[in-house]
C-alpha cells in the first residue's frame, strides 16, 4: 500500500481512495452488490405489476407445497442464489469482469449471468433492464416446453413416439401421411409440416385457429426426415400436453416446475383459444432462466428428488439433427447442442435471448436482450466471448474448489463444533452485500439478534436450506444467501473451532491457573487473530484492488486534465480571434449603421414625392375618367346617327330601286310611245 500510494500525491490519491472505496461497497449494477428482491408479481403489456394469484377452481389444481429444504449446496437454496467472488469459482476474476464488459458494450444487450457449480459469480444489467424486470424468451421458450413434455412423457401422460394424431384428429380430406407424425418429429423439428416461422410467421397466426393452421400446412417432407425450424410444431406440442395433463402447459409448469424451483414471477401469452404458445412469448426473470439452466446441469435433480428424468435431460441435450445456424449447432428436443463443437448446450430466442450450459466448466451463462434481429456477426461474437472470454477465463483444475469448500465447511453440514477433532476441515467466509438483520433462527420471522452493515465480514458455520449460520463481531444467527457473498476460504483444525465454541460457562468452571484453561483461551484469541487477518486480508485486497482502479482513474484523470490544459489554450486563442472579429464586426456594423440612415433619408424622400405624384396622378386620372365619359357619350351619339342614317339609306335604297322600276317603264312607254310616233310618221308619209 505504501508503495502504491507513494506513485502519487496524497492529497490526491486519500479522497479519490475513500470514494473507491465506498463505491466498492456500495450499490452497484452487478449480483455482488444488490440485494435480492423477492417479487410476487409480473408485469402486464402496460408496464403495471401484476399479482399472481394461484389458479382458481376447475382451471388447475393449487402449485404443490414448498419442498423440505435440502441439505446440499445449490439445491438447497429452493430459490435463493448464493454468490461468490470469482476467484473462489476458479475465474481470473480480471479476465471475467473484461469480458462481462465486452457483451455488455454489444448492441441491445440487456443481463448477463453467470453461475459456476450453482453459485452465482456475475449478475449484470444493462441499459433499462433490472434484476425485477421479467423478461421475454421468446423462442428459448421452446426449451422449457421441451422440460415440460419430458415431465409429462416420465408421469405416463403421453409417449415421445406417440402420433399427435392421438390428440389432435385430422380435419376430414387432410393428406393421411399426416398420421405418421409423432411427439419426437415435433420436439425434432422434423414433422415434415412447411413451415410457420420467419416470412410465414405473421400469415399463420392471421387465421382465428393456431393449432388448426399449423395441422394444415402441407407436408413438405416425409416426417421424421428433414430438420425445419416452425414454431407452429412447438404450438401443437403445447396443445397436446393441454389436452393430456387436462390443464394449460402454464398451469402445468407452475405445478411441476416453477413452485418447486421457487419461481414465483412468469408470464406465458395465449392465442385466441387460450393455448399457451408453446414457441414463444415465455417471460422470466433472468435469475430464473439461470435455475433452468442449472436444473439441466444437474441432470434434472433438485431438492434432493429428480424433477426431469436423466435420460430426457441426455436425450434432449443430444447431438441430434444437423440444424440451420452455423453459430447454435446441432439441435436435440427443442435445444440447440454442440454450439462450436463444444460439450454444452443451449436455449435461443429471437433478438439475443440465451441459456447456455457448458458441461466441463459446470457454467450456466444467461443472457438477454433487446427483441430485434442483430444478425449472425453479433451472434458469432456472442458465442466467441462465451468461449474464449468467459470460460476461458477459468483457471485449469479449480472445478471442485468452493464446492467441496461449501459442502466442507457447512458439513452438508456438519457443525463446526461437531465432535470429531484434529481432521482438516475448510471454513468459509463471507461478507454482507447490503444491510440486514442477523436473525436468531432460520425464519424472517424471528427476532433479530443484531443488524448488520453492508460489507462486514462473516464466518459460515451450518447452513439449512437459504438460510447459513455465520458469525461475526462475537455475534451468531442467521441470514439468507441471497444477502451474503462468499469471499474466502482457509483450512483450519477442526480441534481448534471446537475449542471455539466451548461455552463461556464451561470456561469459568476451570480454575482461573488451570493450563488447560490458559491454553483454551490461548487459542480462542489465535482464532480471533486468525480471524482478523483474514478480515484484514480480505479487506486489504479489497484496498489494493481499489487503489489500482483509482490509479487508473487518476491516469485517465491526468490524461484528460492534460487534453484539457490544451483544449483551454486553442479556446483561449481562438476567443482571441473572436474577439479582434467581433471588433471588425462592429466597425462594419457601425458604417453601416451610418450608410442606412442615408438610405432611410432617400427612402423617405422617395416615399414623400411619390405621394405627391400620387396625388397629382389622382386629378389626372379623374380629368381623364371625365373626357373618357364624355367621348362614350359622344360615341353614343354618333352610334344612333349612324344608325338612323343607315336605316335612311335602306329607305333611300328601296326608293331608288322603285325609282328605277318606274323608270324603266316609263322608258319602255316611251320606247313604245317612239315606236308608234315613227309608226304614224311612216303611215303619214305614205299618204
Amino acid at each position: 500500500m505504501v508503495t502504491l500510494l507513494s506513485r502519487r500525491k496524497r492529497h490526491i490519491f486519500l479522497p479519490a481512495l475513500f470514494l473507491a472505496l465506498a463505491l466498492f461497497s456500495g450499490s452497484g449494477n452487478s449480483s455482488a452488490t444488490l440485494p435480492s428482491a423477492p417479487q410476487n408479481g409480473a408485469q402486464d403489456k402496460s408496464g403495471s405489476r401484476v399479482q399472481i394469484q394461484p389458479p382458481k377452481k376447475g382451471q388447475a389444481p393449487a402449485p404443490a407445497p414448498p419442498r423440505p429444504l435440502s441439505e446440499s449446496t445449490h439445491n438447497g437454496l429452493n430459490g435463493s442464489w448464493l454468490s461468490a467472488s470469482p476467484s473462489l469459482l476458479g475465474f481470473d476474476s480480471l479476465s471475467l469482469e473484461m469480458s462481462v464488459e465486452e457483451i455488455g458494450r454489444m448492441d441491445g444487450i440487456y443481463s448477463v449471468i453467470v453461475v459456476r457449480n450453482g453459485i452465482l459469480v456475475v449478475e449484470r444489467y444493462f441499459r433499462e433492464a433490472s434484476r425485477t424486470k421479467p423478461h421475454n424468451l421468446k423462442s428459448a421458450s421452446k426449451s422449457i416446453l421441451s422440460a415440460l413434455i419430458g415431465m409429462a412423457i416420465d408421469k405416463k401422460l403421453l409417449g415421445l413416439d406417440q402420433p399427435i394424431t392421438d390428440f389432435i384428429p385430422l380435419e376430414k380430406g387432410d393428406t393421411p401421411e399426416k398420421k405418421k407424425i409423432t411427439v419426437r418429429h415435433l420436439l425434432t423439428m422434423t414433422s415434415g409440416l412447411q413451415s410457420t416461422s420467419y416470412q410465414q410467421y405473421n400469415s399463420w397466426i392471421a387465421e382465428g385457429n393456431w393449432v388448426k393452421n399449423a395441422m394444415k400446412q402441407p407436408l413438405t417432407s416425409t416426417p421424421g426426415t428433414i430438420f425445419q425450424y416452425s414454431t407452429g410444431n412447438t404450438h401443437i406440442l403445447s396443445a397436446i400436453l393441454a389436452r393430456a395433463a387436462g390443464k394449460s402447459a402454464l398451469d402445468f409448469a407452475i405445478e411441476h416446475l416453477f413452485s418447486p424451483l421457487g419461481i414465483t414471477t412468469w408470464d406465458w401469452a395465449t392465442d385466441p383459444q387460450g393455448i399457451n404458445q408453446g414457441g414463444n412469448n415465455l417471460s422470466l426473470f433472468p435469475r430464473d432462466m439461470a435455475r433452468i439452466g442449472q436444473l439441466y446441469l444437474d441432470n434434472g435433480t433438485f431438492g434432493g428428488e429428480q424433477m426431469i428424468p436423466k435420460w430426457w435431460i441426455d436425450e434432449s441435450t443430444r447431438p441430434g439433427q444437423p440444424s440451420d445456424h452455423e453459430v447454435y449447432g446441432d439441435y436435440g428436443f427443442l435445444w440447440y447442442t454442440h454450439p462450436g463443437g463444444r460439450d454444452a448446450f443451449t436455449a435461443v430466442g429471437f433478438g439475443g435471448q440465451y441459456i447456455y450450459v457448458s458441461r466441463p466448466e459446470e457454467c450456466v451463462i444467461v443472457v438477454t436482450s433487446t427483441l430485434t434481429s442483430k444478425g449472425l456477426e453479433w451472434e458469432k461474437q456472442l458465442f466467441d466471448t462465451f468461449h474464449n472470454g468467459i470460460l476461458k477465463s477459468l483457471h485449469p483444475e479449480s472445478r471442485p474448489l468452493l464446492r467441496t469448500a461449501l459442502a466442507d465447511s457447512t458439513g452438508a453440514i456438519a457443525r463446526a463444533d461437531a465432535p470429531e477433532t484434529g481432521r482438516q476441515k475448510t471454513s468459509l467466509l463471507a461478507e454482507t452485500i447490503t444491510r440486514l438483520n442477523l436473525r436468531q433462527k432460520p425464519d424472517k420471522n424471528t427476532p433479530a439478534v443484531t443488524t448488520l452493515e453492508t460489507g462486514e465480514i462473516l464466518r459460515i458455520v451450518n447452513q439449512n436450506g437459504p438460510w447459513f449460520q455465520v458469525r461475526s463481531n462475537g455475534n451468531e444467527g442467521w441470514v439468507l444467501a441471497d444477502y451474503i457473498r462468499i469471499i474466502s476460504s482457509e483450512t483450519s483444525s477442526v480441534a481448534r473451532l471446537t475449542t471455539e465454541e466451548k461455552p463461556a460457562a464451561d470456561k469459568r468452571e476451570k480454575a482461573p491457573d488451570d493450563p488447560r484453561t490458559a491454553l483454551q483461551e490461548a487459542e480462542l484469541r489465535a482464532a480471533r487473530l486468525q480471524d482478523l487477518l483474514q478480515v484484514s486480508e480480505a479487506k486489504l485486497n479489497q484496498t489494493n484492488s481499489a487503489l489500482i482502479q483509482v490509479e487508473e482513474m487518476a491516469r485517465d484523470q491526468e490524461k484528460v486534465i492534460s487534453s484539457g490544459k490544451i483544449t483551454l489554450r486553442n479556446m483561449e486563442l481562438e476567443r482571441e480571434g473572436l474577439r479582434n472579429l467581433v471588433a471588425s464586426l462592429e466597425s462594419s456594423l457601425q458604417e453601416k449603421k451610418g450608410t442606412e440612415a442615408g438610405l432611410q433619408k432617400k427612402i423617405a424622400d422617395l416615399e414623400k414625392r411619390l405621394h405627391e405624384g400620387n396625388q397629382g396622378f389622382s386629378e389626372e386620372r379623374k380629368k381623364l375618367a371625365e373626357q373618357i365619359k364624355e367621348m362614350n357619350l359622344k360615341n353614343q351619339a354618333l352610334t344612333l346617327e349612324h344608325s338612323q342614317l343607315v336605316a335612311r339609306f335602306e329607305k333611300s335604297d328601296s326608293a331608288k330601286k322603285v325609282l328605277a322600276g318606274e323608270l324603266e317603264a316609263a322608258k319602255a312607254q316611251g320606247d313604245a310611245a317612239g315606236k308608234s310616233h315613227q309608226k304614224l310618221q311612216q303611215e303619214l308619209a305614205a299618204t
